[in-house]
């Protein structure tokens, strides 16, 4: 029907608009890292959003891909996986490379990485589990 096609098409787009919003954050990341010292506060900063913004992006693909009844759940759920394990290194590269330039981080941002790292896990958990495709019987 050409609801469903409608149904795909605005699927794509939330997910392609999301993507692009994530690498925007990831590339700004980048260049705070490589312009200067002054900027490494920002591109901690830059680097928290980006790894939510992954979160997120994960679970679109979860959730739009199953809702839209898709037959490509597999892939839908490997690019959930690769979203999260991207923002998992992310923080992670937060970390390192707040000690390589002698950055210190606030605690409470800190708190929201480990927030956000718990919630990446989590997302994965789930996934691994096979709860993302338990439907609902109600």
């Amino acid at each position: 029907s050409s609801s469903s096609g409608n149904d795909t098409h605005a699927v794509k787009e939330i997910i392609e608009s999301m993507e692009t919003a994530t690498e925007m954050l990831l590339e700004s990341r980048k260049e705070a890292l490589e312009s200067s010292t002054k900027h490494a506060r920002l591109a901690v900063d830059l680097g928290l959003a980006a790894s939510i913004s992954l979160t997120n992006l994960g679970v679109a693909h979860s959730l739009l891909s199953s809702s839209n009844n898709n037959d490509d759940d597999d892939n839908s759920r490997k690019n959930s996986m690769e979203c999260w394990e991207r923002g998992v290194e992310t923080l992670d590269d937060i970390l390192r490379d707040a000690m390589n330039s002698a950055i210190i981080i606030p605690n409470w941002v800190i708190q929201c990485m480990e927030s956000v790292r718990a919630r990446l896990y989590c997302n994965m958990s789930w996934t691994l589990l096979g709860f993302d495709r338990l439907e609902d019987n109600g």
